[in-house]
C-alpha cells in the first residue's frame, strides 16, 4: 500500500513565520566558543597578572590585574553559561 502525499502551496504569512522561526533558530544556536578560546584566555590572564605584578603601584597595575580578573572569570563562568543554554534549548 503506497499512500501518495502532495502539500499545498504556502501562503505568504505561513512563508514569514517559518522564516522568522530559522531565524531565531540561528541566532539561537549557541556553542560558538571552541576550547582553544579558553587558552587564549588563560595566556592572557596569565600575562596580565604577570604584567600586573612587575610594574609598581600605578594605573597599569590595576587595569591589568582587571582584565587578568575577567580572563579568569571568563575561564570559569563561560562552560556554566553553556550548560544552562544547552539545557534550556533541549527543554524545548
Amino acid at each position: 500500500m503506497k499512500l501518495d502525499y502532495h502539500s499545498r502551496p504556502l501562503q505568504s504569512d505561513e512563508l514569514c513565520i517559518l522564516k522568522n522561526l530559522k531565524n531565531k533558530a540561528e541566532k539561537n544556536k549557541g556553542g560558538n566558543i571552541k576550547y582553544f578560546h579558553f587558552l587564549i584566555a588563560a595566556f592572557l590572564g596569565i600575562g596580565f597578572a604577570y604584567i600586573a605584578s612587575i610594574i609598581p603601584d600605578s594605573i597599569w597595575t590595576l587595569l591589568l590585574g582587571t582584565a587578568a580578573v575577567f580572563s579568569v572569570a571568563f575561564i570559569v563562568f563561560t562552560p556554566y553559561e553553556l550548560y544552562k543554554f544547552k539545557k534550556q534549548q533541549s527543554a524545548f
